[in-house]
């Protein structure tokens, strides 16, 4: 069993979801979920880190000389067995 996501890990997943798939960067998450710039930069690089936040490009930031990563979140994948259960189901409503 793993355990639960901790606070800011959940306010910055649920900010990433409000902006969908046109992508964001931490400080957009950062000024979204309302934590700080340090706390979103760490919590964005483990959570892409553990597959949660996929990079799609990157943005040119006023202000700033490099460019920053823009992440998207991925869609979770279906539990094991929904394929057989769906294949069940379809039979049984042939029947």
């Amino acid at each position: 069993m793993t355990r639960p996501r901790g606070e800011f890990r959940s306010v910055i997943g649920e900010a990433f979801a409000e902006f969908g798939h046109s992508g964001a960067t931490w400080r957009d998450v950062a000024q979204q979920a309302g934590v700080s710039w340090g706390v979103a930069k760490a919590t964005v690089r483990n959570m892409a880190s553990g597959g949660e936040l996929v990079v799609v490009g990157t943005v040119s930031v006023p202000g700033i000389r490099r460019p920053m990563l823009s992440y998207v979140p991925v869609a979770p994948a279906a539990p094991p067995g929904a394929d057989l259960e769906r294949a069940i189901r379809g039979w049984a409503d042939f029947r």
